[in-house]
């Protein structure tokens, strides 16, 4: 069960000394309201959503080795995706790892097959013929064959062109030699996965006239001497195994001299994916032409560790660059352990934390897509709370998600002494004090959460930057302006609660807090012009108006109420009066509202409030509305939704449970 009992206890506002000079300039706490904060997740969700659940936040987790956070990951995440599953499978099998429940990714894999024979992930950004491959060379390595093979290479003879190569793209005819030569590498790699013989091939594909192509390519760029580290050398190199599969008999003399030389370049070679890809390829085209020298073991082994190796990161693996200092392309460290099989380096080493990443990424099917994203301090905060509900924060070093959040308090005090313009004068957007007064919220709500308390040296830091950012919020003009100012005060309110102190009276905010909520209620009641967000920030400042007991504090509650009455859909609350259906958030403030103002729910059927909810739920966490396509999971709407199942069913048996 939550925090509490069904009653709400109401969220602490430190709201004293408002007013010029007539109060206390010294520091006094005053209890006005609470949040209601869960502290466990609601007893009728299951475990396995719940082991999801520790999945979710484990790839939310950002950790660069000083510090760590959370950051808000993307729309439908948790579906597998072929070009991950592909590159996963692949570092496995040449890592001798085990792959546990292949079934279900051979399964998946085969529902991608189209009856032409071709594989193909909407979720994958690449073309049929390159999906086609992946999908089979995963196939091959979980010990499966592909079945409908004869209308692949049906599919496959359709986009032969008259010089024999294979192009895949709707302006065949206009493209280059190369790029032929490149999507032909997919075919023949294909045809070799299948174990189909040339002779076979032959009797379907006009390989005459394709080895012709390829002798007069091999011929005219070989012969030139091109540089390994040029892009044209990875053309040549796909010709040359091209044509060994195809007839080895038919290769020009010169390819073995070429790619005797290129053996000497290995180790000059940068770093990079297209590189690393690049010796890959060409060790496939030495195999292919027999040629073997002890060298090229080890002028791999040199480039692995002066090249390859100083780029490898906390996750295990590899990623672009340095600046992926936790972050896994699959591909880029597919190919990098690729090249540890064809050298004398005996161990792979961080294996088991990228083992352990790749495990991570794991869903039924498959593998899920590995994408890098920014840490954000307010996904921080929700998984944190999440976190800790789940019984996962141990997980989480807590004193590198501190220094994290020590270091947003300090990037936002620096961001307020250098940005002035050319006379020293500060320009500031109400939208820019806004976001970062939302930062500084997050930031001491999150450490809040982890420590109860934010050391004091920090706390001073907190509380003289909350006094320059509300100091210089601009007036409010336009109506946008007035939403983002009462955004702004919400913010500084809801900090200043959780440090349990208020400033003095020096600031004389409280005129500017009623200009506000008077200019929001004229909105709100006659040009119903609003949205729950705004309403929430209205009753916020509308707080510190009837702490005050102003006179026009009821009459702003009354509107509060009539208002929270338009957006009522009955199994829930809509962001707006302009839209017809409910949405998690919305309804989680409304609710939050209902428990702060009056606690009674009698205007909702609770029964279908759960529906809806459960309705939004998804394998992983929860979605704003239940039509998936138009909104994504997050942490927020995660821990929203869960706040909202056990508000309206603590106390009560309700019998339900998330489906899969």
């Amino acid at each position: 069960m939550w925090k509490g009992s069904r009653e709400i206890v109401f969220l602490l506002v430190i709201v004293i000394l408002f007013t010029n000079g007539c109060y206390s300039t010294s520091f006094k706490r005053q209890v006005f309201f609470t949040e209601y904060f869960p502290q466990n997740i609601p007893k009728q969700i299951p475990n396995w959503w719940r082991v999801n659940l520790s999945q979710y936040l484990r790839l939310s987790y950002i950790d660069n080795g000083d510090e760590s956070a959370f950051g808000g990951l993307g729309n439908d995440v948790f579906s597998p995706n072929l070009y991950s599953t592909y590159a996963a499978v692949g570092i496995l099998d040449n890592l001798s790892s085990p792959i546990e429940d292949s079934k279900s990714v051979i399964k998946w894999i085969q529902s991608l097959q189209d009856k032409k024979g071709v594989f193909y992930d909407k979720s994958t950004l690449a073309q049929p013929i390159e999906q086609t491959y992946w999908a089979i060379s995963t196939l091959q390595k979980l010990n499966f064959s592909p079945p409908n093979f004869q209308n692949l290479l049906q599919f496959l003879k359709n986009y032969e062109q008259n010089n024999g190569l294979f192009i895949f793209s709707n302006t065949a005819g206009k493209e280059s030699v190369e790029t032929g030569i490149s999507q032909t590498y997919f075919v023949i790699s294909i045809l070799r996965l299948l174990k189909i013989k040339p002779e076979m091939a032959s009797e379907i594909f006009n390989f005459k006239t394709l080895a012709k192509t390829l002798q007069i390519y091999i011929r005219d760029h070989a012969s030139t001497n091109v540089a390994l580290n040029d892009l044209r050398s990875g053309y040549l190199i796909s010709a040359i195994f091209e044509l060994s599969y195809i007839d080895v008999g038919l290769m020009p003399s010169v390819s073995y001299e070429w790619l005797s030389s290129k053996i000497l370049e290995i180790d000059t070679l940068p770093y990079g994916v297209q590189y690393i890809s690049l010796v890959n390829n060409l060790t496939e085209a030495l195999d292919s032409l027999e040629i073997n020298s002890k060298d090229v073991a080890i002028r791999i082994s040199t480039y692995l560790e002066q090249k390859v190796l100083p780029n490898q990161n906390t996750s295990g693996g590899f990623g672009f660059g340095k600046n992926d200092w936790n972050f896994i392309e699959p591909m880029v460290t597919y190919e990098a352990i690729k090249l540890f099989k064809a050298s004398n380096i005996s161990y792979y080493p961080n294996i088991d934390k990228l083992t352990e990443n790749l495990k991570a990424h794991r869903v039924k099917n498959g593998w899920i897509k590995f994408i890098t994203f920014e840490p954000s301090v307010q996904a921080t905060y929700y998984a944190v709370l999440l976190a800790k509900e789940n019984g996962d924060i141990k997980k989480y070093p807590i004193k590198k998600l501190e220094k994290y959040l020590e270091g947003t308090i300090g990037d936002l005090a620096k961001s307020i002494t250098t940005s002035k313009n050319s006379n020293g004068i500060r320009t500031v957007k109400i939208s820019d004090i806004s976001e970062k007064l939302k930062k500084l919220y997050y930031a001491v709500a999150t450490y809040n959460l982890l420590e109860k308390h934010i050391p004091t040296k920090l706390r001073t830091q907190v509380i003289n930057l909350e006094k320059t950012l509300i100091k210089e919020l601009p007036p409010s003009s336009e109506k946008s302006d007035i939403l983002v100012s009462a955004e702004a005060f919400s913010y500084f309110i809801h900090t200043f609660d959780i440090l349990q102190i208020w400033p003095s009276d020096s600031f004389g905010l409280l005129n500017e807090i009623r200009e506000i909520t008077s200019r929001l209620a004229y909105t709100i009641k006659d040009e119903q012009a609003f949205n729950m967000q705004t309403l929430f920030e209205f009753y916020i400042l509308n707080s510190v108006i009837r702490f005050y007991d102003l006179h026009e504090g009821n009459e702003n509650s009354f509107i509060i109420e009539n208002a929270l009455s338009i957006l009522n859909t009955g199994n829930g609350f809509k962001m707006s009066p302009q839209l017809n259906i409910p949405d998690v958030h919305s309804t989680y403030l409304g609710l939050w509202l209902i428990g702060n103002i009056s606690g009674n729910l009698t205007t909702l059927n609770t029964d279908e409030v759960i529906k809806f909810v459960m309705a939004s739920q998804a394998e992983y966490g929860f979605y704003y509305v239940p039509q998936r396509s138009d909104s994504g999971s997050d942490l927020r709407v995660t821990y929203e939704a869960l706040w909202i199942i056990d508000f309206i069913t603590v106390g009560k048996d309700y019998n339900f449970s998330l489906q899969r």
